[in-house]
């Protein structure tokens, strides 16, 4: 059984996050106490895994630590996702030969300068800034309630911005995970409004609010998600690594 952290402790986990390789933002978030998160240890081995379902192992692994990650990534009675991201092979293969898994990728993005590129809306979009009210009307696959365990929480310590069409919310960006030195930008559009480039203004936005608060954007999707991949050239990140999306195949 995975030994669960006290809150009051992750601060010894930081270096730990800090030094991960499929991403460290979300490890490191929940180590800095900034979003909510569990950590998990088993002797040389940790286990980090965020609110939004994202899962992270790092340290000395054996068998019985990984078997112990698997019975949690398969539990059917489990609070919240658990989608395990790495490169490491040998945990690859360990996860490979289970039954009911999935395993896909995802990319990994860093963002080296700005692309020239300008953006603009049309006269009948306006961009606002996420409140509680956007927040409470806001629905789709990738929002601030999947990352974040409250609007209050998210106010506080994220930020969002959305194009509007008239009283539609059309495209939003926002920040998914924080950390001391980063911010990973989530974004989405609604059905109606795709192909018409509004989130790339979104994302824009979040862009010049992130690099105002002297942090590193991070971005990194699916690696189907075609759209999300032009977006992030557009703005001048380009892809740098790959890692394995693990998770219950349930």
């Amino acid at each position: 059984m995975l030994n669960k952290i006290d809150k009051s402790d992750y601060y010894r986990y930081i270096p730990l996050a800090k030094a991960h390789d499929s991403g460290k933002i979300y490890p490191q978030a929940i180590a800095e106490n900034i979003q909510y998160g569990d950590i998990y240890e088993d002797k040389n081995a940790v286990l980090f895994h965020a609110y939004g379902g994202f899962a992270y192992v790092a340290g000395e692994m054996n068998e019985d630590f990984l078997s112990e990650v698997y019975s949690m990534m398969t539990d059917e009675n489990r609070s919240r996702r658990f989608i395990l991201l790495t490169r490491d092979e040998n945990i690859h293969s360990y996860f490979a030969l289970k039954d009911n898994i999935s395993i896909e990728k995802r990319y990994l993005y860093q963002y080296f300068s700005d692309s020239g590129i300008e953006i603009s809306l049309a006269d009948s979009c306006e961009i606002k800034e996420m409140d509680k009210n956007i927040l409470e009307n806001l629905s789709g696959r990738i929002i601030p309630s999947l990352f974040w365990q409250n609007t209050d929480e998210f106010i506080e310590k994220g930020k969002g911005y959305c194009v509007m069409q008239g009283n539609e919310i059309a495209a939003w960006a926002f920040s998914a995970s924080v950390s001391c030195e980063e911010i990973d930008i989530g974004l989405e559009t609604a059905e109606k409004y795709r192909g018409q480039g509004l989130a790339t203004v979104a994302a824009k936005m979040m862009m010049k609010y992130t690099q105002e608060q002297g942090k590193a954007p991070v971005w990194a999707c699916y690696y189907k998600n075609m759209a999300s991949q032009k977006i992030a050239e557009k703005l001048g990140f380009s892809k740098t690594a790959e890692c394995y999306i693990i998770k219950s195949a349930q």
